[in-house]
Order: C-alpha cells, then sequence, then structure tokens
C-alpha cells in the first residue's frame, strides 16, 4: 500500500527483489514510489550515485512547468538564475 503519511525520508533506497515461482522466473517486478514537490521549472537529472552506472544510463530527467520552460525560453533559466539559487556555488 501507498504511504502517503510519515513516508521514508532517505537519499538511498533498493528495489525489492521480484517474487519468482518453482522454476526460478520474476512474477512480478520490484519496484519503489518516489513523490516530490514539481515546483521549480526546469530539467532536472536524477541519477544513481554510482559513476558507471550513470554512464550506463541508469538515470531520467524530469521536465518540470515544461509549458513555463516553452514561453519563457531558456534564457530565463541562465546562469545568472544559478547564481541567485545556488550563492554561486556551481560549476558548468
Amino acid at each position: 500500500a501507498l504511504r502517503l503519511n510519515g513516508p521514508m525520508q532517505h537519499d538511498v533506497f533498493t528495489v525489492p527483489e521480484c517474487t519468482t515461482d518453482a522454476g526460478g522466473a520474476c512474477t512480478d517486478l520490484g519496484y519503489v514510489v518516489f513523490r516530490l514537490n514539481a515546483d521549480n521549472p526546469g530539467v532536472w537529472l536524477m541519477h544513481c550515485h554510482i559513476d558507471w552506472h550513470f554512464v550506463l544510463g541508469l538515470a531520467m530527467l524530469f521536465v518540470e512547468a515544461e509549458d513555463v520552460l516553452r514561453d519563457e525560453g531558456l534564457g530565463a533559466f541562465s546562469s545568472n538564475m544559478l547564481l541567485s539559487v545556488c550563492n554561486g556555488n556551481f560549476t558548468l
């Protein structure tokens, strides 16, 4: 069941193994449900903490407020905005 009250708040989670039948074949899939506040327009990368996993494609992009990005253009999300949000602590 989906636990909406008091959800786990941690940055690492292991996907549960699938259930197997007598022959060892998966009968379902392990999965993790996560929820986030999507209130910051932009394209956000979520990736595994292990570099070679990232290189192999174990990453995904979240596009938040695609209409805002389309209407305002990428110029609205320039390095100047990063400077104000991150107090200048970032690399390009």
